[in-house]
């Protein structure tokens, strides 16, 4: 047996991962907002670290059809969902600043019923793209939508600054 094929053998242990002192906080409690209850996604883009949110996941949680098997509730929530302010969040940190700033709130649209409902209700994918067409790699945002919208967008972003929906050509 070769050098090659032993390190290619299969590890049955996971890694053992980072120590506890490799990492450090750098925001608590939904960047002071409780309702940014899921830091749902994240990248790496121009040098700052961009999160995306779900707001008020336990609520939406509560109001689903899953109904899991909680007796007490962890949080307050509302009967009609949307009385809270669902609307999703893009935040930016700035490593060198050590500071975060919000980026993007998804805006408000009319729902199928006739309802004014976020369009975004949280941000569950980010990635980091330059296609064919493209100057320069962008940040690319998966939505996630009520069920009362025509469903999830994807956003682009070309300086981490202005979020639009993206438009396949």
């Amino acid at each position: 047996m070769n050098s090659r094929s032993s390190e290619n053998r299969y590890n049955p242990y996971p890694s053992p991962g980072l120590p506890l002192e490799a990492f450090r906080k750098v925001s608590a409690n939904g960047f002071g907002d409780p309702y940014n209850a899921y830091a749902h996604s994240m990248a790496w883009y121009q040098g700052a670290l961009y999160v995306g949110t779900t707001r008020a996941n336990l609520c939406m949680l509560k109001v689903s059809k899953l109904q899991p098997n909680i007796r007490i509730w962890p949080v307050e929530c509302p009967d009609d969902l949307y009385e809270l302010d669902m609307r999703a969040q893009i935040w930016r940190y700035d490593p060198d600043q050590k500071t975060w700033k919000k980026v993007f709130t998804s805006p408000m649209i009319r729902g199928n019923d006739g309802s004014n409902i976020p369009r975004d209700m949280g941000y569950r994918g980010m990635a980091v793209f330059k296609g064919e067409s493209g100057k320069s790699p962008a940040l690319y945002v998966a939505g996630f939508a009520s069920k009362k919208s025509d469903g999830a967008i994807i956003l682009r972003s070309e300086d981490g600054k202005r979020f639009n929906p993206h438009a396949h050509t």
